[in-house]
């Protein structure tokens, strides 16, 4: 009787020793997706940075900086244009309202005089 139960155990041992390494092996797998989705996260935010501070996608291209691959995927997830410089920085002032001109003599947004009838 023994001898059955040391035959069990030992292949009992066998198969939880194989558990442990495949559970071993997921824990693995599951902090370096961390560590990859985490480094991910910061390159696409020291990229952004970088567009805020006046690069441009194609400067950055240039430099062997291309966009980076979350940014890449979350714009073509929502389908939105390349960001370019010019959307990138910030705008401070309006736009200058256009002057008077003979053929529109009112100042914007004001009603035109009604037709004059003959």
């Amino acid at each position: 009787m023994d001898n059955i139960e040391e035959a069990a155990r030992a292949l009992l041992d066998a198969r939880i020793k194989s558990v442990r390494a495949l559970v071993d092996a997921r824990q693995n797998l599951t902090d370096l997706r961390e560590q990859v989705a985490h480094a991910e996260r910061e390159d696409a935010r020291l990229y952004q940075a970088a567009l805020r501070d006046g690069w441009s996608v194609d400067e950055l291209k240039k430099l062997g900086l291309g966009e980076s691959e979350k940014v890449a995927r979350t714009r073509s997830k929502k389908g939105g244009p390349k960001r370019t410089a010019a959307a990138a920085r910030p705008t401070t002032a309006a736009a200058p309202t256009p002057p008077s001109t003979p053929a529109n003599p009112q100042a914007p947004g004001t009603p035109a005089p009604a037709a004059q009838a003959s």
